[in-house]
C-alpha cells in the first residue's frame, strides 16, 4: 500500500476504534428517535470494540515480554561475544561463510529446543514474569468482555422474532455517499491484506500441510478447532499495525517451527547446515531465517539448496492463495449483504448501509485476513440470499458446515424452515457438498490414516478438547475446561429448540436465529471463543436493517418443483 499511497501506514487498532465509533454514530445513529432499537443495536456493536482492544493489547504485552526475555538470555549466554556475533544478535546479516554464525551453523546448532526455551525462562529478568502475567490478565479480561457483549447480542437476537413493528430507519447518509464509503473502505482493507505478510506463527498451517503431504499427521491443523484441513492449511494474514518495538519472536512451539536449512556461500566449500525457522523473503531475493536463540540472518536466494527453495516457493504460494481467498470472501460477503437488501428488503440503501457498517467495524480491520472467519461467513450470507432456491441454499450451508463445523448446529433451524416445502432439495444440497468436500480430502490425503484424521477433524468426531485450549478456556486462567460441558449442553438445547420455536419461520426469523446460533457458539468455542465475529456479524447487521418479513415463509416463496417459476422471482 505504501507504493500506491505515499507514506501510508496501517492504522493502529485503537485509533481505528475511535474513528470508526464516531463514524458509526454519525452515519447510523437516529438522533430523532433516541430510544429506538436501532440505537441500542449500534451500542451493542460498539461494545465489542473494548474487548478486541484488550485482547490485542494483552497479546502485545506478552510479545514484548518474550522479546525482552529473549534479548536478556542472549546477553547472559554471551557477555563477551565477538564483534561479528554481537552484530548478528542486533539485526539481520548476510551469510558469506566467514562469520562466526556460519561456523556455528556448521556444527553448534544442535541445542535441544525444550532446553533452550527453559534457559530463556530461567535467565529472564525479574520483571518478565510480572509483565507476562499482566498481559495474560488483560487478555483474559478482553475475552470476558467479548463474551458478556456476546450474551447481550444473543438476548437481542432471540427477542427479534417478537418485534413485529419495524419502522423504516435509513442511514443518515445518501445512497451515493454510502456507496462511495463502502467502496473506499473495501479498497483500503483489501490493500492491507495484499500488503500483509504472515508471521512465523501464522505459517503453522502451511508447515502442517507439508507434514500431511509427507504422510505425517499434524495436530496443528486443528489449532482453531474442528474444520476443513485444506482451509486451515492457509496462513492467517495480520492486517493491523504493530508497535515498532514488537517483532515476531520464538514461542512455546519453537521446536515445531524449526527446520534444517542448507546453503552454499561459496561454490568451492561444502554446504553449511543450520537449524532455523523461516520468517519471510525480502524484495531483494534474500530469505530471512531465525535461530533458536532469536538471532536473525539472511541468505541469498541463489545460495539455498534446491529443497529449501521448493519449500519457500510453497510458502509463498500458500500465502498468495490465502490473500486471494480472503479478498474474495470479503467481496462475496459485502456483495451478498447488498443483494439481500436489494432483492429481499426491497431497499438497496439498507443493504449498502449494512455492508458499510460491517466494513467500519474494528473487528473487520483486525481480522480481514482470517480465512477461517470470512469464508464460512460468506457462505452463510449467500445461503440467506438464495433462500428461495433450497438446493442452492443447501449447497452454501453445506460448504459452511464443512469449512468450520460449527454451522452444523444451524441445520435444525433451516430444516424446520423448509419443512413444509423444499426440505428434500435443501438436504440434497447440504449432503452433496459435504460429500464433495470429503472426496477432496480423500484425493489430497497421502494415506488412509491422514484421511481419517482430517475426516474426524472436519466433522468434530471426538469428545470436546480439554487440553491446549485458548481464549477464556485457557486452563491457567482459572476457568477449568470441564465447564464447557454444561455450556455445550445448553447450546445444543438452544439449537434443537429452534425446531419448534418460532412456530412459523419466515426470512426474518431465519436470519436472526441463525445469527443467534453463531453467537452462542462463541461461548463453548475452545480456541478463539468471542473472536470469530464474522460468523454472525453480517447476519446481525441484516437483522438490524431488515423490514417486516412475516410473509416470506417457505410455502409462499419456494416453488413446489425443481424448476424456477414466477413464484421464486417474487
Amino acid at each position: 500500500m505504501n507504493e500506491v499511497l505515499f507514506h501510508y501506514e496501517k492504522i493502529d487498532p485503537t485509533t481505528w476504534v475511535y474513528l470508526a465509533s464516531l463514524l458509526i454514530v454519525g452515519l447510523f445513529f437516529k438522533f430523532g428517535r433516541f430510544w429506538s432499537v436501532r440505537n441500542l443495536d449500534l451500542i451493542l456493536l460498539i461494545l465489542l470494540a473494548p474487548g478486541l482492544l484488550l485482547v490485542f493489547n494483552g497479546r502485545e504485552i506478552q510479545q514484548q515480554t518474550r522479546q525482552a526475555a529473549n534479548r536478556h538470555s542472549r546477553d547472559v549466554r554471551a557477555p563477551a561475544a565477538a564483534p561479528a556475533a554481537a552484530k548478528i544478535s542486533q539485526g539481520n546479516v548476510g551469510i558469506d561463510g566467514k562469520t562466526d554464525a556460519s561456523r556455528e551453523g556448521s556444527g553448534n546448532e544442535r541445542n535441544d529446543p525444550a532446553t533452550s526455551g527453559r534457559n530463556v525462562a530461567e535467565s529472564a529478568p525479574p520483571s518478565s514474569s510480572e509483565n507476562a502475567t499482566k498481559g495474560e490478565a488483560i487478555e483474559r479480561i478482553g475475552f470476558i468482555w467479548l463474551l458478556m457483549a456476546g450474551a447481550l447480542l444473543l438476548v437481542r437476537l432471540l427477542i427479534d422474532p417478537t418485534m413485529v413493528r419495524r419502522p423504516l430507519l435509513e442511514p443518515n447518509l445518501t445512497t451515493g455517499g454510502l456507496t462511495f464509503s463502502c467502496c473506499s473502505l473495501f479498497v483500503f482493507l483489501m490493500a492491507n491484506v495484499i500488503a500483509s505478510q504472515p508471521t512465523p506463527d501464522d505459517l503453522r498451517g502451511p508447515r502442517s500441510a507439508e507434514q500431511l503431504m509427507a504422510r505425517r499427521t499434524s495436530e496443528d491443523l486443528e489449532r482453531h478447532g474442528p474444520g476443513y484441513a485444506l482451509v486451515f492449511m492457509l496462513p492467517s494474514l495480520p492486517t493491523v499495525a504493530e508497535s515498532p518495538h514488537v517483532s515476531p519472536l520464538p514461542g512455546p512451539d519453537l521446536h515445531e517451527r524449526m527446520g534444517r536449512w542448507q546453503y552454499r556461500p561459496d561454490a568451492r566449500k561444502p554446504a553449511v547446515t543450520i537449524v532455523a525457522e523461516y520468517l519471510d523473503m525480502s524484495d531483494d531475493d534474500t530469505v530471512r531465517l531465525r535461530r533458536q536463540d532469536g538471532t536473525e540472518l539472511t541468505v541469498p536466494w541463489e545460495d539455498l539448496s534446491d529443497p529449501d527453495r521448493a519449500f519457500v516457493r510453497k510458502i509463498k504460494a500458500y500465502t498468495a492463495i490465502a490473500k486471494l481467498v480472503a479478498i474474495l470472501s470479503q467481496l462475496a460477503m459485502v456483495a451478498g449483504v447488498i443483494a439481500i437488501g436489494y432483492w429481499h428488503f426491497n431497499n438497496v440503501k439498507m443493504g449498502i448501509g449494512a455492508a458499510t457498517l460491517y466494513l467500519m467495524l474494528p473487528y473487520t480491520s483486525q481480522m480481514t485476513g482470517r480465512v477461517d472467519h470470512t469464508l464460512p461467513a460468506a457462505f452463510l450470507v449467500w445461503a440467506v440470499l438464495c433462500y428461495r432456491r433450497p438446493l442452492i441454499s443447501g449447497i452454501f450451508v453445506g460448504f459452511a458446515v464443512g469449512v468450520v463445523y460449527y454451522p452444523l448446529f444451524l441445520l435444525p433451524l433451516w430444516v424446520s424452515f423448509y419443512w413444509q416445502r423444499g426440505l428434500l432439495r435443501f438436504a440434497i444440497g447440504v449432503v452433496s457438498m459435504l460429500l464433495l468436500m470429503v472426496l477432496t480430502l480423500a484425493f489430497v490425503s497421502p494415506d488412509l490414516t491422514s484421511f481419517w484424521h482430517c475426516f474426524k477433524g472436519m466433522f468434530g468426531l471426538r469428545l470436546p478438547d480439554m487440553d491446549g485450549l485458548k481464549g477464556i478456556w485457557h486452563f491457567a486462567w482459572g476457568w477449568p475446561p470441564v465447564y464447557r460441558y454444561p455450556i455445550l449442553t445448553a447450546f445444543v438445547a438452544l439449537s434443537g429448540s429452534l425446531v419448534i420455536w418460532p412456530a412459523e419461520k419466515n426470512l426474518g426469523t431465519l436470519i436472526s436465529c441463525s445469527a443467534a446460533v453463531m453467537v452462542a457458539t462463541q461461548f463453548w468455542h475452545g480456541y478463539e471463543g468471542g473472536l470469530c465475529m464474522a460468523w454472525y456479524l453480517p447476519l446481525f447487521l441484516l437483522t438490524m436493517f431488515r423490514p417486516n418479513l412475516e410473509d416470506r415463509v417457505a410455502v409462499n416463496v419456494v416453488d413446489e418443483g425443481w424448476t424456477w417459476t414466477a413464484r421464486g422471482r417474487n
